[in-house]
């Protein structure tokens, strides 16, 4: 497993800053589950062009992001 982004987020309204890890693994082997149904109905791959609505803005950041091969990104820092 490499880490491929640091996004450094403070969302608006908030005083609580986070900070999302995103990993891709070295190895894959069997098929995607939800774990959490309450959060996720289901597993698909989509184009990085053409992600589904909605979808969180820090994860399409984060995956622009890593698709120019950025590894830090700061959101919602002035």
């Amino acid at each position: 497993m490499s880490l491929v982004h640091v996004l450094d987020l403070l969302d608006p309204g908030s005083t609580i800053p986070r900070v999302g890890l995103f990993f891709t693994p070295s190895r894959w082997e069997g098929e995607p589950t939800v774990r959490e149904p309450e959060c996720c109905t289901e597993w698909r791959w989509w184009p990085l062009d053409a992600l589904p609505e909605p979808t969180v803005e820090y994860t399409r950041v984060a995956l622009a992001a890593i698709s120019r091969g950025t590894l830090y990104t700061p959101m919602g820092w002035s």
